[in-house]
């Protein structure tokens, strides 16, 4: 498809004596990760201003915020519409499609908020904001200290394309009472179009409704450009966003029933798990089976609601006590313990497993407790414990409830449970 920009490029804003008060919006509860919040919140405000001339709000994909923010920091080394080669801006935009492009530059504006006023009172700039034939914008912005107008922004606009698709990614994890609620979860749009692929704007910033069925779920329909979607909010917890690593994990022993929230619509993913906890887990794993008698614990009390789990997996061999009297069932569990625990319930569901992993590829292999070991060895040659990013074990670290997920889900789909 051949490219071609139509010029329209405004003069600059390079007005530094802004006097007005200026009030930052909150940021946005859901973004791309590739786009920072006030970027993100200048192109809400770009749609904000569209929409006041009922024109579609407009979206930005990962390339064309790239291209923003190289312009803004080209326009450190030299404020105008050419390049620091001498080229136009519009070079900046190859191997991007357009049938129409625009750039807006400006310095001076230390927030979205007030480089967006500056944009909107100057008629060069104002137009490539309105402009009815873009549909994506991105914001680049450079905070340059030692520069002499210290802020540093930049819109590219293109268009020509058509919109073919669209999807509310976190609808899988959003939840509300109401509608007021769902519209604080800040909301992302995915906008699919035959030229860019995948580029996104906020909700708030589209024609959409919520709706609510006989059960009380909620929906959410949105338009755009042509097209409309309904999308169920099918979300259980408050605090387990969709984007988040254990997101699936948090969501598969629950649809299992392996673990529940602690409120209700509250999972608390990052909260310690206790000892009995876990057992607890397992326990139900198993279907909640009668224990023979009481467990040899003293300080595991008979009605409590772990009794009976504490009691089945001190007869089945699976824990053994801090002591031979004491359980500690309110301990965080560490990451070595769920290992070891989690190989001794295997071992009576699957005897004879001799998986057994090596852990000197670890950085903290070595600091695994004698105890411990061909716990932590089998459960990383099965998978089920791993290392973080750093490629450490942390086997002292306290588990919390989603790394606790993250284990169980990995045991039943090796398993095949």
């Amino acid at each position: 498809m051949r490219r071609y920009p139509a010029r329209r490029i405004s003069a600059a804003v390079i007005s530094v004596l802004l006097l007005f008060s200026v009030l930052v919006a909150p940021a946005a509860a859901d973004k791309p990760s590739f786009i920072g919040s006030e970027e993100w919140d200048a192109l809400s405000r770009t749609n904000g201003v569209r929409r006041e001339k009922s024109l579609d709000p407009l979206s930005v994909f990962p390339e064309l915020e790239n291209v923003s923010r190289l312009r803004a920091a080209e326009c450190v080394t030299l404020f105008d519409h050419t390049r620091p080669n001498g080229s136009s801006c519009f070079t900046a935009l190859s191997g991007i499609n357009f049938y129409s492009a625009g750039e807006n530059i400006a310095a001076g504006y230390s927030t979205a908020k007030s480089v967006i006023r500056g944009w909107v009172n100057s008629p060069g700039h104002y137009g490539n904001m309105v402009n009815g034939s873009f549909a994506h914008v991105g914001v680049g912005h450079k905070a340059a200290s030692g520069a002499a107008y210290g802020d540093y922004w930049t819109q590219m606009f293109v268009g020509g394309c058509k919109v073919t698709g669209i999807s509310v990614p976190g609808a899988r994890s959003a939840y509300g009472e109401n509608v007021e609620e769902l519209e604080k979860l800040g909301l992302m749009v995915e906008v699919t179009c035959d030229m860019h692929g995948a580029s996104y704007l906020p909700l708030a910033d589209t024609t959409h409704t919520f709706t609510q069925d006989a059960s009380g779920r909620y929906a959410v329909t949105v338009s755009l450009a042509g097209v409309t979607r309904t999308f169920p909010l099918t979300g259980e917890f408050r605090d387990v966003k969709y984007n988040k690593w254990y997101f699936d994990d948090v969501y598969y022993v629950f649809g299992k029933g392996l673990m529940n929230g602690t409120a209700p619509h509250v999972f608390e993913p990052e909260t310690k798990m206790s000892r009995a906890m876990l057992v607890t887990v397992l326990w139900r794993m198993e279907g909640s089976p009668a224990p023979a008698g009481t467990s040899p614990f003293t300080d595991v009390k008979a009605g409590k609601w772990y009794s009976s789990a504490v009691a089945w997996a001190s007869e089945n061999g699976i824990v053994l006590g801090v002591t031979e009297t004491r359980f500690a069932p309110d301990s965080n569990i560490t990451r070595e313990q769920i290992a070891v625990i989690m190989k001794r319930y295997h071992d009576v569901k699957s005897p004879g497993d001799a998986s057994s992993g090596d852990l000197s590829s670890f950085g903290d292999g070595t600091a695994v407790s004698a105890y411990a070991r061909d716990g932590v060895r089998w459960a990383v040659a099965r998978g089920i414990i791993r290392g973080n990013d750093k490629n450490m074990l942390e086997p002292q670290g306290k588990a919390t409830r989603a790394q606790v997920a993250a284990v169980l889900r990995r045991y039943c789909e090796m398993t095949g449970r």
